[in-house]
């Protein structure tokens, strides 16, 4: 052992190993480099693997709803509609309540509360005389207390109300086991609704008329208070309203109405007219004196006549005097008319001045006048509002008790009429018939929720046994639970030809997976793959045999002479070819070249398969342990490592033998084969600890008896194709032999 061990100790892959061996005992996924994925085909493989529980799930569901749906009891469902509206609920003359009643969010729920409240549900209970109807299955001999209270807790059980949608329609449905009486309920329900409103409605009208009452004697009293002292005041101050106090139509203040501001209103009106009149006066007077005429004398018809007559003697004169001299008599006597024209102008003008100077000064007399006026008045006016203001407050508040007295008088008047004729609160839509066939139990329905319930009964089962099965079933589960390369996965095959004859098929998915796993052993290490291999596994029957035979045969058909050595010298798996059982004889075998001195070559046997060579175990030996730790055992791995490509060693399980770690600190390399679904993690972490103190290499894993579809998976992303297994065969199982010795 220690000479195996120093021969190869120096290999850094052991010491890598023996890095995770403190990973296997935890066995944790780094979480730090893998990001969480949801694993379709572990959840297929999972189902596939439990689907007896699930279809056990499914089956008991779904009988459960049956045995349900058959032995319930039928249930009707009658179902009545119903509109409610609004009331215009108003004790004052001119407040409209609907307007915001119908923004009310409290008002469909407040009817909801009354159509659920247990005063209903008893008038519905005596009105169909339920507590003596037999639906109720009731025993002979209770109380009638105790018959209603059976009643009240049969329309309880039944009863829905619901909104239809967000109108003002509610629906009214009772289940019950006779549809006769559940029609009769939701009719029923519809019915007192309306009456119990309008029981309601008479009795707030009596109420309300004798608050009335009360308040119509106090507002007439108040009236007439208010108006004796409004007619005193008046009396006492000396104000005198021009309109008389009429409520009805509004009466205006005090001041507006007396005398003083009627005659004040009027004289400003005067006084602003008669300003007016001074400016246009002032103005048409200014102009006339700049300008030396003014339009109006131009406009007149004398003025016009004399200047009509003086511009025709200018003319003449003007014509005349081309031929005459001024000094001509007949021009003198034209100049001289004209002189006479122009000074009669110009008095006219002088005259028409003096005239337009008196009307201004007329003007500016009346507005003195006036505004003396206007000011005598607003003094008086003042005074009589200083008196006049309590006046005033004492107006409002007749005013006031008027317009209250009238509107609670009028109110009274037609609360009575408008309890009596008033619509009603609600009105039914759609009457409630005796349905001719029960709702409940539905047989489709029941079935489809059990088919569901199931599902997700056995969806929870399955989850919880993959949850609780801890087996390495994928190379995903050597990677993250063993910290392990995954070297491959070796399908399981169909029942029918050997596995010697299964695994010689290239298109198989057995030999298939073979060729991925030597490809990844060729990737294992720096220089290749190792000379010499060990193939154990935790326990027996995982399939380590087989993979040994298969990892072979892939390495011989790639053209390499390849040698297996039979080391489980306890079971024995190399068998000759014809069938005679020979897995040994007494002069060759691995057990007689390592307790004897005969060559190394006299022990190999050529196989039926080309290019592999065998040593098959020999006799069992009392003591397998001591032959395999010897140093004639390390000269066996170093005498075929010349001889040949490449060794592979079958091993026995790990767990309770100690041949395993001696061989595996032999070889240069140690494969770990684990079973799918086989032994539990904790197991397999066991084994692999009980590998690390010889110094094993081990190279990665390989899983075995992976169903067909999950290999497809896992190898889909390199071939994009699965191969059929046609020929069958099956890897080999603990016990089994592999014939492939030549007889």
């Amino acid at each position: 052992m220690n000479a195996a061990n120093t021969s190869h100790g120096s290999n850094p892959a052991q010491y890598q190993s023996m890095e995770h061996a403190v990973d296997w005992g935890h066995g944790g996924q780094d979480s730090q480099f893998n990001t969480p994925s949801i694993d379709f085909g572990a959840i297929l493989a999972a189902v596939i693997r439990w689907r007896w529980l699930m279809l056990g799930s499914l089956l008991l569901a779904l009988l459960g709803a049956a045995i349900y749906t058959f032995l319930a009891t039928p249930l009707y469902r009658a179902e009545a509609t119903l509109e409610i509206r609004q009331q215009r609920v108003q004790l004052l003359e001119g407040a409209d309540v609907e307007a915001v009643a119908v923004r009310d969010p409290t008002f469909m729920e407040t009817q909801f509360a009354l159509l659920r409240s247990g005063s209903l549900a008893q008038r519905v209970a005596r009105d169909t005389r339920l507590a003596s109807n037999p639906a109720l299955g009731l025993p002979d001999g209770l109380t009638r207390e105790a018959r209603e209270g059976a009643a009240l807790i049969y329309i309880a059980s039944g009863i829905k109300i619901s909104q239809v949608g967000n109108s003002r329609l509610v629906n009214i449905s009772f289940v019950g086991n006779d549809p006769t009486v559940a029609a009769a309920i939701a009719n029923s329900y519809v019915q007192n609704f309306i009456r119990s409103d309008s029981d309601r409605r008479v009795a707030t009208t009596a109420s309300a008329r004798a608050l009335l009452s009360e308040r119509v004697a106090a507002a007439k009293t108040s009236l007439e208070e208010s108006e004796r002292a409004l007619v005193t005041y008046a009396q006492v101050h000396g104000i005198i309203e021009i309109n008389p106090i009429n409520t009805a139509a509004g009466s205006e203040s005090s001041a507006n109405g007396s005398l003083d501001a009627t005659l004040l209103v009027a004289t400003t009106g005067a006084l602003s007219q008669a300003e007016n009149e001074r400016i246009a006066a002032q103005q048409v007077y200014e102009q006339a004196r700049s300008a030396g005429v003014s339009r109006a004398a131009l406009d007149s018809s004398a003025a016009q006549t004399m200047r009509t007559t003086l511009a025709q003697l200018q003319a003449e004169y003007a014509q005349q005097s081309q031929t005459y001299l001024d000094s001509y008599p007949a021009q003198q006597a034209l100049r001289s008319r004209i002189n006479e024209i122009q000074s009669e102008l110009g008095r006219q003008e002088g005259q028409y001045l003096r005239s337009l100077r008196a009307d201004s000064m007329a003007a500016s007399a009346r507005v003195s006048e006036l505004r003396s006026r206007v000011e005598s008045l607003s003094g008086r006016l003042t005074d009589t509002r200083n008196r006049s203001i309590d006046y005033n407050i004492l107006q409002r508040e007749v005013d006031t008790n008027r317009q209250l007295y009238d509107a609670l008088l009028q109110r009274y008047k037609e609360i009575g009429v408008a309890g009596q004729i008033g619509s009603d609160l609600a009105s039914p839509i759609d009457p409630a018939g005796a349905p001719s066939r029960p709702f409940s139990p539905n047989l489709f329905f029941n079935l489809i929720l059990a088919l569901g319930g199931g599902l997700v009964l056995g969806g929870g089962l399955v989850f919880l046994a993959y949850i609780m099965d801890d087996t390495i079933k994928s190379p995903e589960d050597v990677k993250q639970r063993l910290r392990l390369a995954a070297l491959g996965a070796i399908p399981e095959a169909n029942e029918g030809k050997a596995f010697v004859e299964a695994s010689d098929d290239s298109q198989s998915p057995i030999s298939e997976a073979y060729f991925s796993a030597r490809a990844a052993i060729d990737f294992a290490t720096s220089s290749g793959a190792p000379k010499s291999i060990a193939i154990t596994s935790a326990t027996a029957g995982e399939g380590k045999s087989s993979s040994a035979l298969g990892l072979a045969r892939s390495f011989a058909k790639n053209g390499k002479r390849v040698l297996i050595i039979d080391a489980d010298l306890r079971r024995p798996t190399l068998t000759s070819q014809n069938g005679n059982g020979r897995t040994s004889d007494s002069e060759r075998g691995l057990s007689i070249l390592l307790t004897s001195d005969t060559a190394f070559e006299t022990h190999v046997e050529q196989t039926i398969i080309e290019n592999i060579w065998a040593i098959p175990s020999g006799p069992i030996p009392p003591s397998p342990t001591e032959l395999l730790s010897s140093r004639k055992m390390v000269d066996v791995i170093r005498a075929a490592e010349a001889a040949f490509d490449l060794v592979i060693v079958d091993s026995p399980p790990v767990l309770g033998l100690a041949d395993a770690p001696l061989i595996g600190g032999v070889c240069q390399a140690l494969i770990f084969v684990v079973k799918a679904g086989g032994p539990r993690r904790k197991v397999v972490l066991g084994a692999l600890n009980r590998l690390l103190p010889s110094g094993t290499n081990i190279i990665g894993a390989l899983v075995t008896f992976v169903a067909q579809h999950r290999v497809g998976y896992y190898y889909s992303g390199v071939y994009q194709y699965l191969y059929v297994d046609s020929t069958g065969g099956k890897t080999g199982k603990g016990g089994r032999k592999l014939p492939i010795l030549k007889g």
